[in-house]
């Protein structure tokens, strides 16, 4: 895996939409979907025939900032390896094109799902959640926060037999490796909505309190099907981020309630950490 030699070139069948980059088939017609930076079409291995995405960025389409997110998400996913995390399976690198070839998740992300599914109860957004802290855990205990976790990111491998949706946590762009969990960043990225509040106040922050934040965001939208701190501009949301607490509605548990505020503490020194989320009744719950 790596940067593809100069011989090595990219080899289009015009005629049936399709193009071969190594042991890779492309199928244009087959679009997964399209990104602010790349478009994502439907690939097949032809040495194992595993279907795979290929998320395809043309350089000159992206102004270099992006095109450095795409490597980081490259050398990220090359150090992470677990089930709940998107693989990285090759890359083809030249002067005009960068893709990657990764885990396929054939039943789309989880927007769509929520979309599609009018009642996710709180037994099945913990089977989710878990998924969700597991991959996040794991990643922080190798030194990687993900900084832009929202629905749109977590795709969905398969559904399995007790329609528990089988995540993948995608887009690694953002992430960042931080040396302890002391480590403080400067950078403001990720997804307005999914914010934590101290990404507004021009200071350093923690990088795994933000995921945590993002997390809860989640978690909350996932059962209520809106985000907490929805607004009508820019200015609305980040106000709403800063000086407001999440509106609960009733049918919502005590426990999963004391849960998302432990989670959305404005105070990112005393927003719960994953050890102390496991701790959670909610968490905890079997039915």
């Amino acid at each position: 895996m790596g940067k593809t030699h100069s011989s090595d070139k990219l080899k289009a069948t015009t005629a049936n939409n399709q193009f071969m980059i190594n042991n890779y088939l492309i199928n244009r017609k087959k679009k997964l979907g399209d990104g602010h930076t790349a478009s994502v079409y439907m690939a097949t291995n032809l040495l194992n025939d595993k279907i795979v995405a290929a998320k395809v960025i043309k350089k000159d389409q992206i102004i270099p900032i992006d095109l450095s997110l795409a490597y980081t998400e490259i050398k990220t996913l090359k150090i992470l390896s677990h089930q709940n995390i998107v693989k990285l399976y090759d890359t083809y690198d030249d002067d005009d094109t960068l893709i990657l070839f990764l885990e396929l998740g054939k039943e789309g992300d989880l927007y769509t799902y929520l979309e599609k599914n009018n009642n996710v109860t709180e037994q099945m957004a913990r089977k989710i959640f878990i998924q969700l802290l597991n991959a996040i855990d794991y990643a922080h205990k190798n030194n990687i926060v993900h900084r832009d976790i929202k629905l749109e990111n977590i795709l969905i491998k398969k559904i399995c037999d007790n329609d528990e949706p089988f995540i993948l946590l995608a887009d690694w762009g953002f992430s960042e490796f931080v040396s302890s969990t002391d480590t403080t960043l400067l950078q403001s990225c990720g997804s307005l909505s999914y914010a934590a509040p101290e990404l507004f106040l021009g200071k350093k922050y923690i990088g795994q309190c933000v995921d945590i934040w993002s997390l809860a965001i989640v978690l909350y939208t996932l059962i209520v099907r809106h985000n907490p701190f929805n607004g009508k501009s820019t200015e609305e949301i980040m106000k709403k981020i800063l000086y407001t607490n999440p509106i609960y509605p009733s049918t919502l548990s005590t426990e999963l309630i004391l849960l998302l505020n432990g989670m959305l503490d404005k105070q990112p020194e005393r927003r719960a950490t994953i050890s102390i989320i496991r701790n959670f009744e909610w968490f905890n719950a079997t039915s």
